[in-house]
């Protein structure tokens, strides 16, 4: 396979700041198909005309760079200088998240960028979200937050065994000041009411909501690996918002109501009954606990189909009505035991979960594509990488710098 020019778009912002996993799966493509040529541009380094005329052959929209919708920093005059994507021959293939949210302004972006390949998170629900780009009849492909990596399954090759770990039950999330959605509710209350359900037993338990309580890196991992269980919520949204109205109100009515409930919101700030949707997928929480074989006790919900019930995690109502039925499963460590096996045992054996598969799949799909447009990008290789240096020489001049975690793919 002869060497691809691409360009990876990202806004993962300051390289100071950015989460290692994020910048991973930003990064995916040059670090685990190193044999190309990349260059990486985030949404806040201006648009060189050189940067215009490079002929690549694809153009990636990372999750991060998508993410714009969401910003204040979209106005016309922005996505305005983005415009040259719609007219390239490059392939461009799009990877977001989060799609309930915002979903009518990603939908414009992407037609308007004329993207050819979508991954999403939620292609079942394409149709409803992104109604313009399905109706174009362009390939949807399955997406995930999260894949696993062989480095990922070397480091929890080796997990601390059950009865070596400190931690009965753990639990980390961010309750947000302003909740919109049920599923943003639940993820918030969740520990808060495992708490409370569990207040009269003997269990050594660790749950927190509180953001100077939160976990990062090798930390998170360690504290993982030292929970016999760990509480899971559905990743995902309860409604839909095409243009951010619907947080707008909230947020209004939390400014003239700051001690308003959620139960409040839910009762005067009325949604449309057709943008109430329980949007839900796999989380990176779910995987990183199968491969720490740390047991999920999870709210019921489908996990875009890979985790069922009673078979990979045990399941606990958000209220926490049916404690006892999930106390007496944590007793039964047999039960216990094989739920941890089963799940690492699916998420290993899942060809689509891997992020080696997934970045050679793209690759195949770039292939197919360009043989389809009847593209080629013409530029050499000596070019490309001179171009390359010299934009990031313009960019290193204007204060911006490259990752600190992955310097290596600058070089």
């Amino acid at each position: 396979m002869r060497k691809l020019n691409i360009l990876i778009l990202h806004w993962l912002q300051n390289p100071a700041r950015r989460l290692k996993a994020v910048e991973e799966l930003e990064f995916k493509m040059p670090l685990y198909a190193p044999q190309h040529n990349y260059i990486f541009h985030d949404f806040d380094y201006p648009v060189t005309q050189e940067l215009k005329d490079v002929d690549f052959d694809a153009i990636l929209f990372g999750p991060t760079f998508l993410c714009l919708r969401n910003s204040k920093k979209l106005d016309q005059a922005l996505a305005e200088k983005y415009d040259f994507f719609a007219g390239s021959n490059a392939v461009k293939i799009a990877f977001p998240q989060d799609e309930y949210t915002r979903s009518g302004i990603l939908d414009n972006l992407l037609v308007d960028w004329n993207i050819d390949i979508l991954f999403t998170l939620l292609p079942e629900n394409v149709e409803q979200l992104l109604p313009k780009y399905a109706a174009l009849n362009k390939p949807v492909l399955q997406g995930f937050t999260g894949y696993i990596s062989a480095d990922w399954i070397d480091y929890w090759k080796d997990s601390t065994p059950y009865h070596g770990r400190k931690i009965d039950v753990s639990y980390r999330a961010a309750k947000k000041p302003v909740c919109i959605d049920t599923l943003g509710y639940i993820k918030g209350t969740f520990g808060d009411r495992f708490l409370e359900a569990a207040a009269d037993t003997n269990l050594t338990i660790d749950i927190s909501t509180d953001l100077k309580d939160r976990i990062y890196g090798e930390a998170w991992h360690q504290f993982l690996l030292d929970s016999k269980f760990c509480l899971v919520t559905n990743s995902g949204s309860g409604i839909q918002d095409p243009y951010g109205e619907y947080e707008h109100l909230v947020r209004s009515y939390m400014e003239s109501h700051p001690s308003a409930t959620f139960q409040d919101i839910q009762r005067d700030c009325i949604i449309a009954p057709e943008l109430v949707h329980d949007y839900t997928m796999l989380s990176p929480r779910n995987l990183e606990a199968s491969l720490a074989n740390t047991i999920q006790i999870a709210t019921p919900g489908p996990y875009s189909g890979v985790f069922k019930q009673n078979e990979h995690f045990i399941a606990l109502e958000p209220d926490c009505s049916n404690i006892d039925d999930v106390l007496a499963q944590m007793e039964d460590r047999d039960f216990a035991m094989t739920l941890a096996l089963n799940s690492k045992e699916t998420v290993l054996s899942s060809d689509a979960l891997r992020i080696e598969s997934h970045v050679d799949n793209v690759l195949v799909i770039i292939e197919e594509q360009l043989e389809k447009k009847h593209h080629r990008s013409t530029i050499s290789e000596n070019n490309f990488i001179r171009i390359k240096n010299d934009y990031w020489q313009q960019l290193q001049g204007l204060g911006f710098n490259k990752s600190i975690t992955f310097s290596q793919l600058y070089a």
